[in-house]
C-alpha cells in the first residue's frame, strides 16, 4: 500500500514538474506573440518541447559521450539568449542598477561600491571582460549570455552527479538554456547572473567532496 502511494506521490510530482515549464512557456509564448516583440515565440515553444522529446525517447541519448551532451545544451543555451537579445535588443533601456553596473565597469565610479560588496565586485569582473572584448552593451550582453551558459552547464553537471542519467541531466540543463524569463534577463547586466554560477559552482564542488 505505501509503496502505491509512493509511485502515486511521485508520478503526480513528475507531472507538476513538467507541467511547470510548459504553462510558463506557453504563456510567454504567447505574450511575447500578442506584443509583437517576439513574433517566433511559439516557435521556441515547439523547439523546447522538441528537445524534451528527443532527450527522453531518443533511443541513442545514454550511449552519447556526455561532453556532447554538455556542450550540446551550453550551445543552445548561448543561440537562444543570443536569438532573444537580437529580438529585443533595440527596444531595451538600461535604468536603475543594470545601467549603474554597465557605468560602473566603465569606470564611473557609483556610490554603491563603497557600501555593497557585489557592487566592488561584479563591474570589476566585467571591466576585465571588456578589457579583452572591448566595452560596450553588446559586450556586456555577451558576457551576461556566457555566464548564464556556464550555469546551464553546471545544471547538467550537477543533475548529471545525483542521478547518474545523461536523459536527466540534459533535460535538466535544457529547461535552464530555454526558459523564457532567462533568455530576456541575460539581455542586461546584472550582478545575479554571477550569483547564479557561482551558487551552482558551490552546489557541484560539494557535492563532488
Amino acid at each position: 500500500m505505501m509503496k502505491k502511494w509512493g509511485t502515486f506521490c511521485y508520478t503526480v510530482f513528475c507531472v507538476l514538474f513538467l507541467a511547470v515549464p510548459a504553462v510558463a512557456l506557453l504563456g510567454s509564448a504567447r505574450f511575447l506573440v500578442s506584443s509583437g516583440i517576439l513574433v517566433p515565440g511559439a516557435v521556441l515553444s515547439l523547439l523546447f518541447f522538441g528537445a524534451l522529446g528527443a532527450v527522453f525517447f531518443l533511443p541513442g541519448m545514454e550511449k552519447s559521450p556526455s561532453i556532447v551532451c554538455l556542450v550540446g545544451v551550453m550551445g543552445i543555451s548561448v543561440v537562444f539568449r543570443y536569438f532573444c537579445w537580437k529580438a529585443i535588443g533595440d527596444h531595451m533601456v538600461m535604468l536603475y542598477d543594470y545601467k549603474t553596473a554597465l557605468e560602473s565597469a566603465m569606470g564611473v565610479y557609483a556610490a554603491k561600491e563603497a557600501i555593497f560588496t557585489h557592487w566592488a565586485f561584479y563591474p570589476r569582473i566585467l571591466r576585465l571582460w571588456f578589457a579583452l572584448f572591448g566595452a560596450g552593451y553588446p559586450q556586456a550582453v555577451a558576457f551576461s549570455i556566457a555566464v548564464g551558459s556556464c550555469s546551464v552547464g553546471l545544471v547538467w553537471l550537477i543533475a548529471k552527479e545525483l542521478w547518474h542519467s545523461k536523459k536527466i541531466a540534459t533535460a535538466a540543463g535544457l529547461i535552464l538554456a530555454l526558459w523564457p524569463s532567462l533568455g530576456l534577463y541575460h539581455t542586461v547586466t546584472s550582478n545575479e547572473h554571477l550569483a547564479m554560477l557561482t551558487m551552482l559552482l558551490g552546489i557541484y564542488c560539494l557535492l563532488l567532496f
